[in-house]
This record gives C-alpha cells, sequence and structure tokens, in this order.
C-alpha cells in the first residue's frame, strides 16, 4: 500500500476559483518496490525502470501516459 502526493505546474485553463493546473505526475510511495512493479505489470501498466535519488535512500519506476504525465 502506497501514499499520494501529485505535484501540480500552472496552465492556461481554468479550473475552479479561477485558479489553473496540469498534472505533471504523481509520486506512490511503496515499501517493497519489487513487488510493487510487478502489481502494476500485472495491473497491465507498462513500467519503466528509474533510477537511484542522490540524497536520499530511494529509488523508482515510472509509468508514462500518452499526455505526458507519469506516475513515480
Amino acid at each position: 500500500t502506497g501514499w499520494l502526493a501529485g505535484q501540480l505546474q500552472t496552465k492556461n485553463e481554468e479550473v475552479s476559483m479561477g485558479v489553473s493546473f496540469q498534472l505533471d505526475h504523481l509520486v506512490i510511495a511503496v515499501i517493497d518496490l519489487e513487488q510493487a512493479v510487478a502489481d502494476y505489470l500485472q495491473l497491465g501498466f507498462n513500467i519503466v525502470p528509474g533510477g537511484r535519488h542522490q540524497l536520499t535512500p530511494t529509488q523508482n519506476a515510472l509509468v508514462y501516459f500518452a499526455d505526458g504525465t507519469y506516475l513515480e
């Protein structure tokens, strides 16, 4: 099980209250990356191996979508 944290950037489309955003990517934190990759593959996602982060003991895998957004 993981938690989600979204990163947003502004866009020229109005959403609500006059503020506009465009989703860049969602971070899904998991305890077991290998198992999470297997689970997402079983769900039909194409997984791109990511890398290790330099300043933290974390690593990632990515799922890209046609509109340029992705899951990390």
